[in-house]
């Protein structure tokens, strides 16, 4: 009976690690139901701290390891508050716009024709902050438009969601920081962006390219989507027919791509002769290279995320710990955006992991 502390204290310290990220989450996922001043919780998180060393002091390991735990969830949904704050899309008003934007995703076939989302540069008319992100409907005549384009536009500024619009495509909205819909009259290539952004998007273009090259139309569209994510090149009737027979998913780059991206890698590295530290460095670049030129969105996140956690362990030559780098992996993106977990995508990948 006397050896029961001292083995509790033991089992809570082998899952010290685990317990103090499921803490950290916990308190990132407060934030979504209760907003807290990010000051008070930092305040709370270091008392609780401060508490944590008074225990450890007195010889209370178990006392001080769960305030420690608390900290964590304080200062998780601190953080969690003020990214909530910050990212929360700008309230947009019917307006006419004219400005400069950047093009942020391929074209998508909508049922109301052809849209790009883009990033306000700069306006003329109109008022948005500079950074907005907004759903472009594009006009019949519209130029051909690449990934990184700058456009001179003018059209009508619109909120993206109307008194009618299902919850879940308010949440998608928040979730991807999109604040309006702009139907577009007048759209004018002015040229592309620049900096790195601007080489993300050239290699972006060019890998988009070589995929699926001696195809066309929907065959080209559908391996492209295979490969680098996305529905760009499907028409509306077809990308619904993939929704409706469950296999959209199939679009969206996922753990499965990168899986075969680090295999093929390592696979080859090591029948070249090379040794397994190096192989492993090349292949998280490499992973790193293939989620950069991949279209954007959750799914790459997680995919790369999961992908490089078990690479670097890999690398540290230590046993994959299932569950901690899954908490990890959730917890980078909720730091990022606590909204991500409203994701189905997000719920199924990490169920699926």
């Amino acid at each position: 009976m006397n050896d029961l502390p001292a083995r509790s204290l033991a089992v809570l310290l082998r899952h010290a690690p685990h317990v103090l990220l499921l803490a950290a989450n916990i308190g990132l996922l407060l934030a979504l139901g209760l907003h807290v001043s990010p000051l008070v919780a930092l305040l709370a998180a270091l008392v609780s701290c401060t508490a944590a060393a008074v225990s450890l002091r007195r010889g209370d390991s178990k006392v001080a390891f769960w305030l420690l735990a608390t900290a964590l969830a304080a200062g998780g949904w601190g953080w969690g508050s003020a990214r909530l704050s910050a990212t929360t899309p700008p309230a947009v008003a019917t307006q006419s716009m004219v400005g400069v934007v950047d093009v942020d995703t391929q074209p998508q076939q909508t049922a109301r024709g052809l849209r790009v989302r883009v990033r306000v540069v700069a306006l003329a008319a109109g008022h948005v902050p500079v950074g907005t992100r907004l759903l472009g409907d594009l006009p019949q005549h519209a130029p051909r438009l690449r990934l990184g384009m700058r456009l001179r536009v003018a059209g009508r500024l619109l909120p993206a969601a109307t008194a009618r619009s299902p919850d879940w495509w308010r949440a998608y909205l928040e979730r991807s920081t999109i604040a309006g819909r702009v139907d577009l009259n007048a759209v004018q290539v002015i040229g592309a962006r620049g900096g790195l952004p601007g080489l993300r998007d050239r290699v972006r273009n060019a890998a988009s390219d070589a995929v699926g090259r001696g195809l066309s139309g929907e065959r080209r569209a559908v391996v492209r989507g295979m490969a680098l994510g996305g529905g760009a090149g499907l028409s509306e009737a077809t990308a619904q027919s993939l929704r409706d027979a469950g296999v959209w998913h199939l679009l969206a780059v996922s753990g499965q791509n990168v899986a075969m991206v680090g295999i093929a890698i390592m696979a080859l590295l090591g029948a070249l002769g090379c040794a397994k530290r190096p192989a492993t460095v090349i292949a998280l670049m490499a992973l790193v290279a293939y989620c950069l030129v991949c279209d954007g969105g959750a799914s790459v996140v997680r995919a790369g995320i999961m992908g490089g956690l078990g690479i670097v362990a890999e690398l540290g030559s230590r046993a994959r710990q299932r569950w901690y780098l899954l908490l990890v992996g959730l917890a980078v993106l909720l730091i990022h955006q606590p909204r991500a977990i409203g994701d189905p995508g997000l719920q199924l990948s990490f169920a699926a992991v």
